[in-house]
């Protein structure tokens, strides 16, 4: 019944047989781009270069922006004495880019998907 559950994945663009690796990097290609966690997407490279292209243009401004707040907001929780308003401001910054680059991810994919 789980034989061979990798190769049962579907591509989210194409929807193509593909290893749940490559799965997982369709679907969350923004974030692919900006931390490498998996090295070679094959097929993504190999079919659909242009989406990792567009991805990449999105993903990096908000991406890192969205860290940079997430990052700022919990030292200024656990580390700085900021006033308040200071520490919600990054907090509120940080939440409204994370939900950004959800959508920004969802419209990417259905802007690509040939199926």
């Amino acid at each position: 019944m789980f034989k061979n559950v990798a190769k049962m994945a579907r591509c989210p663009l194409c929807g193509e047989e593909v290893s749940w690796r490559d799965k997982k990097v369709a679907e969350y290609a923004c974030l692919y781009v900006c931390v490498r966690l998996i090295p070679y997407p094959e097929h993504l490279l190999a079919k659909h270069r242009e989406y990792l292209e567009a991805a990449g243009k999105v993903a990096k401004p908000v991406f890192y922006s969205a860290s940079v707040f997430t990052f700022m907001f919990i030292t200024s929780i656990l580390a700085v004495k900021l006033p308040i308003v200071v520490t919600l401001v990054f907090g509120i910054s940080a939440a409204s880019l994370w939900i950004l680059g959800a959508f920004l991810r969802r419209s990417l994919l259905a802007r690509f998907k040939t199926r």
